[in-house]
């Protein structure tokens, strides 16, 4: 007797809600790199330190979690 094993299911991401591999990939190429350019014009200075920390890594962090 074999007892049958279901797989979990994949969690759902951003891809998932567009249609088309090639209309799906042109809007998610078109709106991380919008986001990383909107994100890259935020920026904090950090006391101390002549170089200001900017939104432009958490922008990247949040395309490729897309």
């Amino acid at each position: 007797m074999t007892a049958a094993v279901s797989l979990p299911r994949r969690p759902h991401v951003l891809s998932d809600l567009v249609a088309g591999s090639a209309v799906r990939d042109v809007l998610l190429v078109t709106a991380g790199a919008a986001l990383v350019g909107v994100l890259a014009q935020v920026s904090f200075h950090v006391p101390g330190t002549p170089v200001p920390v900017t939104g432009q890594t958490f922008g990247v962090l949040l395309a490729g979690a897309a």
